[in-house]
């Protein structure tokens, strides 16, 4: 079997949907632990399960920088709706009755985390696969998804990090 290196993309959709008030209004990780419960809850009704999500936040006072993770029992991800869905940043086929919808959530997921991986299914993907070109990863048994991230804070006497909905490989 000939196994698809990941590729994150964009649609065009991307730039108008996305603002700057995205990033600056809110504090950047409590709007991506919204949109990290958001889309783990509608992948667990999806799923006709009684949503368990668990959230784990470390996060400095400001909630700029730090670490988050999201756990739920959902219907989680097969690789092609990795690279299909989840690697297209500013699309998204959300169903009815579902939060969201405009694939925005992934842009401020992805877009400004210093790094993230997502296991999903049997399946396992990170940033580090698109950086090194590497296929998707396998994990042993889990149901659902799980989506890890860190926002470092930028290194002494550099500006802060400008979030970005692109791919390290343009």
């Amino acid at each position: 079997m000939n196994a698809r290196i990941p590729v994150l993309r964009t649609s065009p959709k991307v730039l108008q949907l996305l603002g700057p008030a995205l990033y600056t209004e809110s504090p950047l990780v409590a709007v991506t632990v919204r949109e990290l419960f958001q889309n783990a809850r509608d992948a667990c009704l999806h799923s006709g399960r009684t949503p368990e999500i668990v959230l784990e936040v470390q996060a400095d006072t400001a909630l700029r920088y730090g670490a988050l993770a999201c756990d739920d029992n959902g219907v989680g991800m097969d690789e092609a709706c990795l690279l299909d869905r989840f690697l297209v940043l500013g699309e998204s086929k959300k169903d009815d009755g579902s939060t969201g919808g405009f694939g925005i959530a992934k842009a401020a997921i992805l877009g400004a985390a210093s790094w993230w991986e997502v296991q999903t299914n049997d399946l396992w993907l990170s940033f580090d696969h698109l950086e090194e070109g590497r296929p998707i990863g396998h994990v042993a048994g889990r149901t659902g998804a799980r989506v890890s991230l860190r926002y470092d804070p930028p290194a002494a006497g550099q500006p802060p990090r400008q979030p970005t909905c692109r791919s390290p490989r343009l």
